[in-house]
């Protein structure tokens, strides 16, 4: 059988499993294994998978990730996310919509440590819209901010969709992250004042706080967080201006984070148990997929099916900006269906090869994918995050329907800000041109 044509039916058979609920690691891995063997024999596919997993695996770029998620761990262990959120609180408490912004500040912060959208809207459901809805706020309003903050977090170094992006593509993980400072900061910048004119026009849906806080107050809610904002800050600082590397970056966050647990008098065995078997799960779940990708990535490499999807889109006589155009809107309508890490695993082979085609910055296509990755994760109707804020509720006559009303806007803003950054790729790359 053609190559090319074994690989259409892999990719079909790919969607088919996705459909019947397989671990998209596991989906990858076996499409790629069997397409393996009906194109190079089962001998030399065998060869292939016993040291093809090690080779991913044992890549020196992904050493951040574990580190970035045992911080994010110390972080939350730590008590750090209910002291981010109230410290906003009381800094931003006499501005219309103040408990939405305190909650996108808060969630933009926690979400740069715990790499996990799904992660930050489940934990501020819990967290904050309580204290929005016994503030007065409208529930729809409440949750779909929620949920369109809990992905900003995700674009902010550290990202682990970020260094995933990197792995997968071979570019500077170093660069994207430092890209995302950005895009990410813009993102809650846009959010805080769409959150204050709608709080302002329609009062209803989100009363002034009757609380006062004084200087004192305000600067000792900051004594939870302090620790976390200078120990983030050395990080990323270092690593822009090269002191030390990505890794090594990760390392000093690392140990920033276990003196301030240790300060705070928060840090014991316990912990450490428990924050050790969760990067522990996390990163065996992130090299999993990494493998399975690998997998998936030869065989469409040995297949014929990525010259395939190249020569379709140089040759169409499409302009370049109709291509981009139509790669985000794949990303954007596979992001109602899958997370961010499998829909990079599954279409960045195929579209790598194009963007080297034409030519593109590899750091400005890289974060208009994983924005665009994002904004599908709370688009209508089937956004992965929208579910979590959903179940994560503690209102039970919620319907789905209330928190896509509340979302909307927020949808629309992030739609306009990646126009923007289209048209504006200085402004999408950002720091990284700097580096």
């Amino acid at each position: 059988m053609d190559p090319t044509m074994i690989a259409i039916i892999g990719c079909v058979f790919l969607i088919i499993l996705l459909i019947v609920g397989i671990p998209i690691a596991f989906s990858l891995i076996a499409v790629g294994l069997f397409g393996l063997m009906a194109m190079m024999g089962v001998e030399k596919t065998m060869s292939l998978f016993m040291t093809v997993p090690y080779s991913q695996a044992a890549s020196y770029s992904l050493t951040p990730l574990p580190l970035f998620v045992i911080m994010a761990g110390l972080a939350f262990a730590g008590g750090m996310t209910t002291g981010l959120y109230d410290a906003a609180k009381k800094w931003v408490g006499r501005l219309p919509g103040a408990l939405g912004v305190a909650t996108t500040l808060a969630c933009t912060v926690f979400g740069t440590l715990s790499g996990s959208a799904l992660v930050v809207a489940a934990m501020f459901t819990k967290i904050s819209v309580p204290e929005m809805l016994k503030s007065g706020y409208d529930r729809s309003f409440a949750h779909g901010l929620t949920a369109a903050s809990a992905v900003i977090g995700m674009l902010i170094p550290p990202s682990m969709v970020a260094i995933m992006y990197g792995a997968l593509t071979n570019e500077s993980i170093g660069k994207i992250l430092m890209a995302g400072v950005g895009v990410g900061l813009s993102t809650t910048v846009a959010f805080s004042i769409l959150i204050i004119i709608m709080a302002k026009r329609n009062p209803k849906i989100a009363p002034l706080l009757r609380e006062t806080y004084s200087l004192k107050e305000k600067f000792t809610s900051l004594k939870s967080i302090v620790g976390l904002v200078v120990v983030a800050g050395v990080m990323l600082v270092g690593i822009f201006v090269g002191w030390f590397t990505v890794t090594e970056g990760a390392a000093v966050g690392v140990g920033g984070m276990l003196v301030v647990d240790a300060i705070m008098r928060k840090l014991n065995w316990k912990m450490i148990k428990w924050v050790s078997l969760d990067a522990a799960k996390t990163t065996g779940m992130v090299f999993m997929l990494l493998i399975g990708a690998a997998f998936f990535s030869r065989f469409l490499s040995i297949s014929g099916l990525g010259n395939s999807f190249v020569t379709l889109f140089t040759e169409s006589g499409l302009p370049e900006s109709g291509v981009l155009a139509g790669f985000l809107v794949i990303f954007l309508v596979l992001g109602c269906f899958l997370d961010p890490m499998s829909e990079l695993c599954i279409m960045l082979p195929l579209m790598q090869p194009v963007v080297k085609s034409f030519g593109w910055d590899p750091i400005y296509f890289a974060m208009l994918v994983l924005y665009t990755v994002h904004i599908g994760t709370i688009t209508p109707p089937v956004g992965l995050v929208l579910f979590a804020t959903q179940s994560s509720s503690t209102d039970p006559t919620l319907n789905f329907s209330d928190i896509i009303r509340g979302v909307i806007p927020f949808v629309v803003v992030m739609v306009i800000l990646l126009m923007i950054f289209v048209f504006a790729p200085p402004l999408t790359v950002g720091l990284a041109a700097y580096m």
